[in-house]
C-alpha cells in the first residue's frame, strides 16, 4: 500500500439516510452511483495532501468515470450540496468534501505535517 487512507468508510445505513433517499428519489440509481464516485474522489484527492477537491475537477472525473455528460454530473453535485451532503463552507469556496471526509483529510494532513517536522528536526540535530 502507499501513503494515506486507500479506502473510505461507508455507513451500512447509508441508503436509509434522508439525504441519500432524496438523491435516489430525484436521480435513481444514477444519483447513488454519482455519490459513490464522488466519495472515492473526495477521499483520494484528500489523501494526496491537497485538501478538498475543486468542484470542477470532481465533475470532470466523475463524468469520465461514469461515461456521462459533465453537465448532468454538475446537476447531481449541486443537488448533493442543496440537500446537505457536502460541507457547505467548503462547497461555497468551489470545492467538495463531506463532513467526515473534511475531518479525516485534516487529521491525515496534520499527521503528515507532524511527521515531516519530526524528520526535519532529527536531520537538524544530525547535521
Amino acid at each position: 500500500m502507499g501513503k494515506g487512507i486507500w479506502y473510505f468508510k461507508t455507513d451500512l445505513s447509508m441508503l436509509g439516510d434522508e439525504k441519500i433517499e432524496d438523491v435516489v428519489d430525484q436521480f435513481g440509481a444514477f444519483g447513488l452511483g454519482v455519490w459513490t464516485a464522488t466519495l472515492i474522489h473526495i477521499y483520494s484527492y484528500g489523501n494526496e495532501d491537497r485538501g478538498p477537491i475543486p468542484t470542477d475537477r470532481l465533475v470532470r472525473k466523475v463524468a469520465r468515470d461514469l461515461g456521462e455528460d459533465p453537465s448532468r454530473i454538475q446537476e447531481v453535485v449541486e443537488f448533493f450540496a442543496a440537500v446537505g451532503l457536502f460541507n457547505k463552507e467548503v462547497f461555497d469556496k468551489g470545492r467538495c468534501a463531506n463532513d467526515r471526509a473534511s475531518e479525516e483529510i485534516l487529521k491525515h494532513q496534520q499527521k503528515v505535517r507532524v511527521g515531516r517536522e519530526s524528520v526535519a528536526k532529527r536531520w537538524e540535530k544530525a547535521s
